[in-house]
C-alpha cells in the first residue's frame, strides 16, 4: 500500500481525475494529478486540519450537533417518551450544512432551526449529480455554475441571519 500512497510514490494518477473536476484549470485535492499541484494542496490542508485547528473547530461542531439533539427531542411525549417522525436524512443533511458552513464562512446556514435555506441541499445534490454526467464537458458546467451563482446574488446574502 505504501509503495503507492505514499507521499514519495512513484506513480502517477490515472487522467481519468481531470474528468471528475468542474474545471481543468483548477483542480481540487483529490483530481490533481499533477504531484506538485497536489503536494501544494495537500500542504494547505494538512495546516487546516492539524491537531490544534482541530480541537479550536470542536466547540463549534459540538454547538451544531447540541442543536441537532435538541430538534430530535423537543417534541417527546412524558408517557411513550417518543417524539414524532422526522426524516433523518433531511436532518442530516441540515446538520452537515450547518457545520460545513460555519467552519469555512464562520456562520452557519441555520438550515436546524429555520427552513430559509432548506433549498440549497438539493442543488448542490444536483450539481453534482451532472458534473458526474457532463465530465467531458466541463466548460459548458462551469458556465452552469457562473450562472446559477448570478442566479442566487452576492453569495454573502446566503449567510445573512435576520
Amino acid at each position: 500500500m505504501s509503495d503507492i500512497y505514499a507521499v514519495r510514490a512513484n506513480v502517477q494518477k490515472s487522467d481519468g481525475y481531470a474528468s471528475m473536476s468542474p474545471s481543468r484549470y483548477t483542480p481540487n485535492t483529490l483530481t490533481a494529478i499533477s504531484k506538485n499541484i497536489h503536494t501544494f494542496r495537500r500542504r494547505i490542508l494538512t495546516q487546516a486540519f492539524s491537531d490544534q485547528n482541530i480541537k479550536e473547530m470542536e466547540d463549534r461542531i459540538q454547538r451544531n450537533i447540541s442543536s441537532f439533539l435538541d430538534i430530535l427531542t423537543t417534541d417527546s411525549e412524558p408517557e411513550s417518551g417518543w417524539s414524532s417522525p422526522k426524516n433523518m436524512s433531511q436532518m442530516c443533511d441540515w446538520l452537515a450544512f450547518d457545520v460545513i458552513t460555519d467552519l469555512s464562512y464562520g456562520n452557519d446556514l441555520d438550515m436546524l432551526n429555520s427552513p430559509q435555506m432548506r433549498w440549497f441541499p438539493s442543488v448542490v445534490r444536483k450539481i453534482s449529480q451532472r458534473s458526474l454526467i457532463v465530465c467531458p464537458f466541463s466548460a459548458s458546467f462551469s458556465k452552469d455554475i457562473i450562472s446559477l451563482t448570478d442566479a442566487l446574488g452576492p453569495f454573502s446574502t446566503l449567510f445573512h441571519k435576520n
